[in-house]
């Protein structure tokens, strides 16, 4: 029989809202988590990192951070089971919802292989660069692209 691993299940609750973020961690405790929440976004508030839905609870600073669950499981989709029923029976600021729909289970590979060939398509930016389209945000920041802009003429 293999181990139980455990994980928890929590809430954010901005105090000034009663709206909350219910998400799950596997740190030892939801503390730790709440630190890697405000430590993203500090991130994203300094222009890196992705907008994540905590940050709507983070941003009024008024906020408490309660444990809904302490749970072992075998498998990480047990626990995302779990947060998922907490986040659809609450009104919650959730955007990204777990899935382990039995369509994204059965063609796990085949979902895997599309998304990967889509991020190696390369395509060709206005200043003549050619990238990937996950790094356009980044390459729009580039002095290359920039002198592009201001002088519009291509630079190699």
């Amino acid at each position: 029989m293999q181990p139980y691993n455990t994980a928890k299940i929590y809430r954010i609750v901005c105090n000034a809202t009663a709206k909350c973020y219910i998400g799950a961690t596997t740190l030892p405790t939801i503390q730790h988590r709440l630190k890697s929440h405000l430590a993203q976004f500090k991130s994203f508030n300094k222009g890196q990192g992705d907008f994540m839905s905590s940050f709507k609870i983070l941003q009024s600073g008024d906020y408490i951070v309660e444990l809904l669950e302490n749970v072992k499981y075998v498998n990480r989709s047990e626990v995302d089971d779990i947060e998922n029923k907490y986040i659809n029976d609450n009104d919650c600021v959730n955007i990204n919802r777990r899935t382990t729909c039995p369509h994204r289970l059965k063609n796990a590979d085949a979902i895997r292989e599309k998304t990967r060939q889509a991020r190696t398509i390369k395509k060709t930016c206005e200043c003549g660069s050619v990238i990937t389209p996950q790094h356009m945000a980044r390459h729009k920041r580039t002095m290359k692209h920039c002198r592009f802009i201001v002088t519009k003429t291509p630079t190699n």
